[in-house]
Formats: structure tokens, sequence, C-alpha cells
């Protein structure tokens, strides 16, 4: 059973407490979100006769933007901010201007790093702080001119895609069976069959390990952090703080899954009861529920794939500017140290495992419909390998743009230099003096495009609604 609505007065005080007295609770969410979520548990009942009950969906807008699931008596509890949808949005065109300026300068090069950035300081409490990364964006943020209608519908279809993938992903936290089970373990021998193959073909022609440009966006990062102090023997630099990783390699003290080769990975994944391995199998439940559930209805299918795979891209992105942020006020530097080391190893396992997710049943579905045609012998293989060889250089430009998006995320001036810059702006007292009396999550929300009022919501539903229709 799939419930919305009032929400109970524990999770109301929990919402309270983890949005903020600001936040806004939706009774009654979108049309669209409640149908996906309902797809989702009818086709789990029609494929593998699990009957799913007492999911309820919360949908609320506040600065946090997190999509998160909490269970209380036999009960799940998605809880969908749709302050998410917007930075999803943000870095949606951030990413689609990179890759139409490869090669030349976009002269927008970080600017949306400033809004990502003011929003996670905002969550974390840093007011001040975010306001100050806020007027940056404001005062940058790029015109993009009279856009059209149908790619204003466009944009809404992909924004939805996604945020569908990312709450499909928290469904499968959910536990079932009196809680004695989390719903994505429970296809995990699909997981298997599906991932096996694969893994041994690819690990035939060559070993997987930490990504190359991967390893050296996280030695920048380091070498930043340590510049208030650097462990014993190594300096703030790059290249020590990369001696540094492959030092933790050698020694053992990363887990061996990271440099094993991928069927190995496959086995601990299939091993683990919670952690990166629990991740995994959610993004591969995710994207199933989009392609079967959502069909061609806002996306070509072929389509869906891809903007899931770039949900997951940017979920990398956001969970590095959380990192970062926090770094801020941790003052521990081997626990800052060890939260950059384990956000790598789950960036890049799950990174891994969803591009074979997503070209394994990408292909799958391209097999069916080449079923449907006339072609046969060469000309059914010579399709299909095409079609694989389209999808791995689209997926391969999406990791070379998320490199390049990483990039200035770690470099953005303000954050680096945040004490300095916050010292600066004491001499505007007028301004914190107005800021400190206002509610700082709505200024903020208001310039970045991040977490705006109830109406800019029920506008954007309404948007969005008239679509859904149109499509049916």
């Amino acid at each position: 059973m799939f419930e919305f609505g009032l929400a109970p007065s524990w999770i109301r005080q929990y919402l309270l407490a983890s949005r903020g007295p600001h936040y806004g609770h939706i009774q009654y969410p979108r049309e669209v979100h409640f149908s996906f979520l309902s797809g989702c548990l009818n086709w789990l009942q029609v494929e593998f006769g699990m009957e799913i009950e007492q999911v309820r969906l919360l949908v609320v807008h506040s600065p946090i933007a997190d999509v998160e699931t909490v269970h209380r008596d036999n009960e799940c509890y998605l809880i969908h901010d749709q302050s998410f949808g917007d930075i999803l949005e943000l870095v949606n065109d951030a990413h689609f201007t990179h890759h139409a300026a490869r090669g030349s300068s976009s002269g927008e090069d970080g600017v949306w790093t400033d809004a990502l950035f003011a929003n996670r300081f905002l969550a974390f409490g840093r007011g001040r702080e975010s306001l100050l990364l806020a007027l940056a964006y404001n005062k940058r943020r790029p015109d993009r001119g009279q856009v059209d209608a149908d790619t204003i519908n466009r944009r809404i279809d992909l924004r939805f895609v996604q945020e569908s993938f990312v709450l499909a992903h928290e469904l499968g936290h959910c536990h079932f069976d009196g809680h004695r089970q989390v719903l994505a373990r429970s296809i995990a021998p699909d997981f298997d069959r599906t991932m096996r193959r694969i893994a041994r073909h690819n690990d035939a022609n060559r070993s997987f390990e930490i990504t190359r440009w991967r390893i050296t966006e996280v030695s920048r990062l380091m070498a930043k952090m340590w510049e208030v102090g650097a462990p014993d023997g190594y300096s703030a630099s790059a290249e020590s703080a990369n001696q540094y990783i492959q030092d933790q390699i050698d020694e053992g003290h990363l887990p061996s899954y990271v440099t094993k080769t991928i069927e190995e990975q496959l086995d601990w994944i299939l091993s683990e009861t919670d952690g990166i391995g629990e991740e995994v199998l959610c993004d591969y439940l995710a994207t199933i529920f989009v392609a079967q559930v959502l069909g061609d209805h806002f996306l070509p299918m072929s389509d869906s794939f891809v903007a899931s795979y770039l949900a997951l891209s940017h979920l990398g992105l956001w969970q590095t500017a959380e990192l970062l942020c926090r770094m801020h006020f941790a003052p521990d530097l081997e626990q800052a140290t060890e939260s950059l080391r384990r956000l790598t190893e789950e960036i890049a396992v799950r990174r891994r495992f969803m591009y074979i997710t997503v070209l394994a049943l990408s292909n799958k579905n391209h097999l069916q419909e080449l079923y449907k045609t006339d072609l046969d012998g060469d000309d059914f293989t010579r399709a299909q390998d095409e079609r694989t060889r389209a999808l791995m250089a689209t997926l391969d430009q999406i990791d070379k743009v998320n490199e390049e998006m990483l990039a200035e995320l770690n470099m953005n001036p303000l954050v680096l230099h945040m004490k300095s810059h916050m010292a600066e702006m004491t001499k505007h007292q007028d301004l914190l003096d107005v800021a400190d009396g206002y509610d700082i999550g709505s200024l903020v929300g208001s310039m970045t495009g991040i977490g705006g009022t109830f109406e800019r919501f029920q506008q954007h539903a309404e948007d969005r609604s008239e679509v859904t229709r149109d499509r049916r």
C-alpha cells in the first residue's frame, strides 16, 4: 500500500528538527510522483510477487534539499525535498553548458558552484557563509535569455526522470517483511545474473582500479585540506597527497574491493549487508524502476537510462560539495581525511556499477526492439554493436564533463579562502544586520533558485502536470 498526505506528529517533529522552522510540508504531492511510486510497488508485485505495505511519501520544500528514508513502527517514510530537484536543474544546466563549450571558454566557469555551496552551507546552518556565496552567484549568474517552450518541457521531463531515480533509490532502502530485509537486497540474484557475465568479460580485457582522474582530484582536494596541517611525512601538495593515497592502498588501509577485479567487487557487494553494497543495489533497482514504470512517457527509454546515470553523477558532485562544506568546521584532520577516502570509494564503485547497469539494461531493451525488425545475421549484430558503442561514448562524455565540474567544485575560490572573505564581509555590517533579521533560507533561495517559495513549487507542479496530461 502506498500513501501520502498528513504527517504524524513524530515525523513533523523530525522534519522541524532536521529541516528547520521554515520548511514547508505539501499534503498532496504532484500526481506524477504518486503515480510513479505506486507503479514501482505494482511492478514489484507483478514481477516478484512482493507485497510492500505501509510506504508513505512526504513531500517538503526546505533549504536542506535532501531525499531520505525514515522507518518507524513497520512503516517506511520517503521524505522528498523538492528543493533537491532545483539542485538537479542547476547542475543539469551547468553540465550541458560545459558540454556545449568543450574546447572553448563558456565564460561561466564555476559560477554554478557558488549556488550549490550556498545551499550546502545553509544546510549546515552557516547562514553568513551561505549569503556570501549566494551574493556572488546572483552577481555572476548567467542570463539564458528567452527559452522556448519545447526546451522548457524537455528540462521538466529530464528533472522529473532524475527525481524519480532518486526517489526510487530511496525506496530501495525501505524495509519489508517485518523489517527483516531491505527491498534492494531482494533483487540481488537478478543483479548477480545481469552483472556476472559483463564483469568477467571486462576483467578478461582489463582490470579495474580507482579511476585516474578521481585520484588526481582527490589529491588536489587533500592538498588544500592539508594547508592547515598535513599528516606526518607528507606536505600540502597534490604530489604528496597522491603518494598518501598510493601508500594507503599499498599498506592495505583502503578496502581491497577498490583495486580488485569487477567480479571480485561484485562478490563483495552481494555479501555486504549495508554500506556501499546496498547503495549499488539501490541504484540498480532505481534504474529498473525508471525504465519499467516511466517507459517512454517522459523521455525515450534509451534517454531515461542516460538520465539516471547523469543523476548519479550529479549526486556525486552534491556529496563532494557537502564534504567540502563540512571540512570548514571539522577540527579533526584525520576524520576529514577518512571521510574523503570513504566518499571517493563510494563514488568510484557506484559509478562503475552504474555504468555497467546502464549498458546491460539499455542493451537488453534495444535487443527487444531489434527483434521486432527484419534485421538478421550480420546486420542485427552490427546494429547492436553500433548502439553499444554510441551509448558508451555518451556515458564516457558524461564522465569527462563531470571531471571538469568536479575540478571547478574543488577549486571554488570563495570556499578555498572562506575565512578571509568572511572577514572582508564584516565591513558590510548593514547587510549582515538585514540578513540576521531575515529568513536567510528564503533570501538565499531567491538568489540561487534552490529552495524557493511555495508558490514557485506550485507553479512548477502545474507545469509538469500539464506535460503529463498531454502525454497520456
